[in-house]
């Protein structure tokens, strides 16, 4: 039996590495906006890598490809990395703005944070599926 998506190990691996690199950075936001331990003159700087993380999710989301431009999408694109990276544009609703000592902003985060970590096991599991 075949699976429903082809494997091509190349991509998988591509697109579990920029997975990791969406989740790395969520968590590091919200390990960083630890109240208990945030500066407030740290505040800047943690609303520009949001602010960079926000972009770089919404640019992921326009073509939904690895390669960030406008062409076919591969099988494990079109299943994993494309409805991945537009539902996490579609829930990171937090503003720019916004201030990373409200009690908020790591709850936030967590709901974009989701939509990266359903799709990235969901290929982990099928590449670790027996053919």
């Amino acid at each position: 039996m075949t699976p429903p998506v082809q494997r091509d190990q190349s991509d998988a691996n591509e697109i579990l590495k920029a997975f990791d690199r969406f989740e790395a950075e969520f968590d590091a936001l919200s390990n960083d906006a630890n109240p208990h331990t945030l500066a407030t003159s740290d505040v800047p700087q943690l609303q520009k890598r949001l602010a960079a993380l926000k972009t770089a999710i919404k640019e992921a989301a326009k073509f939904g490809t690895l390669s960030g431009t406008k062409r076919d999408q591969t099988e494990l694109e079109r299943c994993f990395y494309d409805p991945a990276v537009r539902s996490a544009a579609a829930n990171f609703r937090l503003p720019t703005n916004s201030n990373p000592l409200t009690k908020n902003w790591a709850s936030e985060l967590y709901d974009s944070r989701s939509d990266i970590s359903y799709y990235r096991f969901g290929l982990a599991k099928l590449l670790n599926q027996e053919p």
